[in-house]
This record gives C-alpha cells, structure tokens and sequence, in this order.
C-alpha cells in the first residue's frame, strides 16, 4: 500500500497540470479500500480518515452516494445481477438487471467480460457522465483467438438494455470512457492494447495498458506493459512498465513516468 499510494500522490497532480480545463482545488485527495475498510486521505495534510466499509470489490459510487456493480456467479460463469448497494451497509442492495432478463434480450452474447484483480473475478462497470446510465461490456462466445466482446448500457431510470454499437474489443480487459463512445482495451496473448472508438477505426497503442485513467479533455493516461508476446519476440525487450500520456484520438504517445507501475 505505501508504494501504490506515494505513485497516487505523484500522480494525480500531474493529472490536473495535463488537463487544461481542471481548476487547481484548494486540497488533493483520494478515496481507497484496504483490508475490508474505507479510507479518505486529504494529501495537503497527509492524513487519512476512515469513512466506513470498505465497498463491494469492483462497484462504482454514483452521485447519490450509493455503489453499483456486476455480481458473478460463484458457480455459473454465465451467471450475473447488476446491483445497487445503498450507502448503508445494513440495507440490502437493489438488483437492476439480472442475467436471464440481458439474455433474453441478446441471446447471441454468453457472459460480462471478467478479469481476475487478485483471489477475486471481477466485471467492469461504469457510471455514465450524467449519472444516468450503467455501462458494461459483455462477449460472444469464444471462437479461435478469443471472443467478440461489444458495449451496453443500463438506463437507471428505466432499466432498459440498450447496446452501444460501433466498438468491438477484446476479450481480456476494457476501460470504457464515461460518455460510451470510446474505450482502451487489452490484449494479453499479443502483450497489445488498443484505442477504440464508435464508427472509426481502431488505433493500436505502443503495448499493453494495465490501467487506464482519463482525463476530462479525453485524453487518457494509462500503465504501459512492455514485453515480449508471440508477435513481439525481440529478444532485446526488456520488460518494464511506463506511466504514458495520450491525445483524445489515441495517438502522439507521451512517456510521463518511465519504469513505474500505476
């Protein structure tokens, strides 16, 4: 924890510096779970202040101060609810959409793309930029190399499944922009990534993006995963990872932190 939390410190004031139209806050500070706890840290004091629980591993907060995320079958790979966990612990969550309901609706897709994040199988969501909508990712069934994987969102008001056409990824991992229409995602077995948007051709980054934070003009950072793969065989790689800043278009690759892990 003090090595990822001193690269946070180092890193989100480089953020705000990179993004012209953030205004420079009177405090910096973060929110993280450790150990089954919650903690917030204010950065100009360096202290941090237990806020309660730590949330569902995975799950998103929302302006409401609840959390949402996609719960994984324990048996069932196939098997999923998208749910609503209130801000108080003692209350039991909503179930939004449950895995029968998605299926019936599109049959020809099998489960929500998972990544494994430590003991734990975890699904993606993410909570659109007005706070009205749910997006997640889920995949075709695999054939060959991997599976087709394609967007959706979830309507809060509604809870109607729409999907988001013009993007296709991956089968690894996928960090989907807040407004739907454009997403980085990775490629382990070709130690690759790739930046995708809606109805324009995808642009391949310099290797694989281990995470992804973007920026409020669209540009993204990301922890760049150099080695060697079945497509990358040099022998004079030597792996290593790189913090990399990226234009809005996913191209113009800048190094902002070399040999470091976010």
């Amino acid at each position: 924890m003090p090595k990822l939390l001193l690269l946070l410190i180092l890193l989100i004031p480089l953020l705000l510096l990179t993004t012209p139209s953030a205004a420079q806050p009177a405090a910096l500070g973060l929110v993280y779970s450790t150990d089954g706890r919650h903690y917030m840290v204010d950065l100009s004091q360096q202290r941090r202040v237990r806020v309660g629980p730590a949330p569902p591993r995975g799950s998103q907060m929302v302006s409401s101060g609840t959390f949402v995320g996609i719960v994984l079958g324990d048996i069932n790979p196939s098997s999923f609810t998208i749910q609503r966990f209130p801000a108080d612990p003692d209350l039991d969550p909503d179930t939004l959409l449950n895995s029968s309901d998605f299926y019936t609706q599109f049959p020809n897709h099998v489960a929500p793309l998972a990544y494994q994040h430590g003991d734990a199988r975890l699904a993606s969501i993410v909570v659109s930029s007005d706070q009205t909508r749910l997006l997640f990712v889920a995949c075709q069934e695999a054939r060959g190399e991997g599976a087709l994987c394609e967007p959706f969102q979830l309507d809060l008001a509604s809870q109607q499944v729409t999907q988001l056409p013009g993007m296709i990824f991956n089968d690894t991992r996928v960090w989907l922009h807040p407004a739907g229409q454009r997403a980085v995602d990775a490629w382990d077995l070709a130690c690759a990534g790739n930046f995708v948007a809606a109805g324009r051709e995808q642009v391949q980054l310099s290797r694989m993006p281990t995470s992804v934070v973007w920026l409020a003009d669209q540009q993204f950072v990301y922890s760049r995963y150099v080695c060697q793969s079945i497509f990358f065989p040099e022998p004079t790689v030597e792996p290593r990872y790189d913090l990399v800043l990226v234009d809005a278009n996913g191209q113009n690759e800048r190094v902002l932190i070399s040999g470091m892990l976010a």
